[in-house]
């Protein structure tokens, strides 16, 4: 055994047959003052806050097989503004580098529709990184475009603010932030403000890969296309929308028009392929064929997808 180390006795509990080893760091006063105000800033002991730190280098430099350095994006460090998807809302589709920013972050952001209420993308951080506290920024949605500027622009100058002061601000979005997120406008207006404002991404989940998962549906394959649109409050040409049969379709913000959908469908004999989802990734998720669920109008974010018509020959070539 190396000095340093020891084996863990039956007295550890939960930490039979493991190995742990005390390490000495010394720190200058600067570092340690530095040390003071991010472990403040952040709510978590100085402990923690230098773990955490410890391991953000140790994963990111961290040795492939063979002692080859592997190519992997450090964790950003501030001032810095990252767009973090959390997945269509399950806590457990977040990403492991998600969820290291998320931890590592001077600030968590995320939307919601008022102060007092609690948003989705907040939902899933508070599950998936419980003791991470959660600013939450109105943005307001609706037919009211000066509101949304006004909410847009305030959240922009708070954000801004932030990075004036050197922090690592992660803003928390649902399914991916650079798919119908508000994170990009977001960027854009901090940006207006901050020109010089490093501003970063991390991929998430999208809702209909969890719903084609759930369903066991091929979203595309060979050379199908696949068109992904947005509704809203009105079917967008629906009758040219399906008459491409080598075209997967992917509804989002579906659910007012399920039952205008299902008909379109149905005129085309595709409607029994389709799928849809609805509260996905939260309690009482549902993911049925949409003829199911077009009854009548569902949720506003009700995800749909309408595979390219297939035969069996094709299906069997692209297996």
């Amino acid at each position: 055994m190396a000095p340093g180390e020891r084996t863990a006795g039956r007295g550890d509990a939960g930490r039979s047959r493991a190995t742990m080893r005390k390490t000495s760091v010394y720190l200058s006063d600067d570092l340690k003052a530095a040390l003071s105000i991010a472990a403040a800033r952040s709510g978590r002991s100085e402990a923690d806050t230098m773990r955490l730190a410890l391991e953000a280098f140790v994963r990111s430099a961290g040795s492939a097989p063979g002692g080859e350095r592997r190519s992997r994006r450090p964790i950003p460090g501030g001032p810095c503004l990252v767009g973090v998807g959390v997945g269509p809302g399950d806590p457990e589709l977040l990403t492991d580098r998600a969820r290291r920013i998320l931890l590592a972050a001077d600030r968590v952001l995320a939307g919601s529709i008022s102060e007092d209420a609690t948003g989705r993308a907040e939902a899933v951080v508070h599950a998936a990184a419980p003791g991470v506290a959660v600013e939450r920024v109105v943005l307001a949605v609706g037919p009211d475009v000066r509101a949304r500027r006004r909410s847009l622009a305030a959240a922009a100058e708070r954000i801004a603010a932030l990075l004036q002061q050197g922090e690592l601000v992660a803003f928390a979005t649902l399914g991916d932030p650079h798919l119908y997120s508000p994170f990009p406008a977001l960027a854009n207006a901090v940006q207006a403000l901050q020109p010089e404002a490093v501003v970063e991404a991390e991929p998430g989940i999208l809702p209909f890969q969890q719903l084609a998962a759930a369903t066991s549906t091929t979203v595309a394959q060979g050379e199908e296309r696949v068109t992904v649109v947005v509704l809203g409050d009105e079917p967008a040409e629906l009758d040219a929308l399906f008459d491409h049969d080598d075209s997967t379709v992917v509804i989002y913000k579906g659910g007012r028009e399920l039952p205008a959908v299902a008909t379109a469908l149905a005129r085309r004999d595709r409607l029994g392929a389709a799928v849809a989802g609805e509260l996905l990734g939260q309690p009482g998720e549902g993911c049925l064929p949409l003829a199911d669920l077009a009854t009548g109008p569902g949720p506003y974010l009700t995800t749909a997808i309408v595979p390219a018509r297939r035969s069996p020959a094709v299906g069997e070539r692209n297996a």
